[in-house]
């Protein structure tokens, strides 16, 4: 919500200042938490696994070729 709108609904400026804070810190809360959930699904892919499952498959075309 704007200053304009915050201003309109009888809001003083410095509870316009709280709220844009506050939803300020939400937001940020909310990308934090889905940096934390992106970091934990990169940190869940198992790299090795799929270069093994690479090394498999270029084997498998080697020989049939």
């Amino acid at each position: 919500m704007t200053k304009m709108q915050h201003t309109a609904q009888g809001f003083s400026g410095t509870q316009t200042m709280q709220a844009d804070c506050v939803a300020l810190a939400r937001q940020a809360r909310a990308h934090a938490t889905a940096f934390r959930s992106s970091v934990q699904a990169f940190d869940n892919i198992n790299i090795s696994g799929i270069f093994g499952e690479l090394r498999a498959m270029r084997q498998a075309v080697a020989h049939t070729a």
